[in-house]
């Protein structure tokens, strides 16, 4: 009984999100993936119910979130998160195949590729995470063009850029780094200057923190000092003190200042940069103190479907 076997994946999805609200990851990707597995059964019988196929389209993209994802509270483990990911970006290129004015479809595939990309990132695989972004931008750049409105599709835009400055820093790319930061960021604030949006304002505080440490890998520390006092200028100066992600900025930008100050002591003779680097580290750890939870990259909820 198929409509059985919905009820029941609901009810497990269910649960997973009060899991989820309760800080219980474990608990919470069990619960999803019994959610997928009763969805995949639905499927089995029902092939051509193109909604079964998008629920579960959703289901293995919220397990990628769940189990290893730098955009969500994860359970880190990146590898996992992208085989979900994976199968998530397989229903949606089915789906498009099958209808190929489905834009909804290539919308959630390059979704989903966008996150393959940030988590390939966070694992370490940067030259493969760079092609998962360029695929994503290929299929949501064209929509983004035709839909210029579309808050969602701006956000994951911007984020394409973010996570590819990531890659090509950690690759030592840094001039690659630095032009898309702040392709990415130039966006962010033109969005900002209009109105409040959370993901952009996240990602705009992301990008300057990245610049700063772009700027003075390729040699520019002045540059990167401004750029790592601006994020925090912005961070103090947010409007929305009951963001809950603010100690986690602050700290980050706090200790990014410290470094800038780090790199400047070693070209200087006197103490006064290394005295003034630590106390940016100790004001840094302070905050960290104050943040809620596991002590990792704040994440963007607002990108979940």
């Amino acid at each position: 009984d198929t409509d059985c076997l919905l009820d029941l994946a609901s009810l497990w999805s269910q649960i997973g999100s009060t899991f989820e609200q309760q800080e219980n990851p474990v608990e919470a990707a069990s619960a999803f993936r019994k959610s997928a597995s009763l969805r995949e059964q639905v499927i089995a019988l029902r092939p051509q119910d193109v909604t079964a196929q998008h629920d579960l389209l959703i289901a293995f993209g919220h397990l990628g979130d769940l189990t290893g994802s730098p955009l969500f509270a994860s359970l880190g483990d990146y590898r996992e998160g992208v085989a979900w990911y994976r199968k998530a970006a397989a229903i949606a290129r089915q789906m498009a195949a099958a209808d190929h004015s489905n834009a909804q479809a290539r919308n959630d595939e390059g979704t989903a590729l966008l996150r393959i990309g940030a988590s390939q990132a966070a694992a370490g695989e940067n030259r493969e995470a760079l092609e998962s972004l360029r695929q994503a931008e290929a299929l949501l750049a064209p929509l983004r063009a035709a839909s210029p409105a579309s808050v969602s599709l701006m956000q994951r835009v911007v984020m394409i850029d973010e996570f590819r400055g990531r890659a090509f820093e950690a690759l030592g790319e840094h001039s690659a780094a630095i032009e898309a930061l702040q392709r990415s960021l130039a966006v962010c604030r033109t969005v900002l200057a209009n109105r409040p949006d959370p993901t952009c304002r996240h990602t705009a505080w992301s990008d300057q923190i990245l610049l700063a440490q772009a700027l003075a890998s390729s040699g520019d520390t002045a540059a990167g000092l401004r750029e790592s006092e601006g994020a925090l200028d912005a961070v103090m100066h947010s409007g929305d003190p009951d963001d809950p992600t603010l100690p986690a900025y602050r700290a980050r930008s706090l200790a990014e200042i410290g470094t800038m100050h780090m790199i400047m002591a070693k070209h200087s003779a006197g103490p006064m940069e290394w005295r003034t680097a630590a106390d940016f580290y100790r004001r840094a750890v302070a905050e960290w103190r104050t943040f809620p939870g596991r002590a990792q990259e704040p994440f963007r909820g607002e990108m979940r479907q």
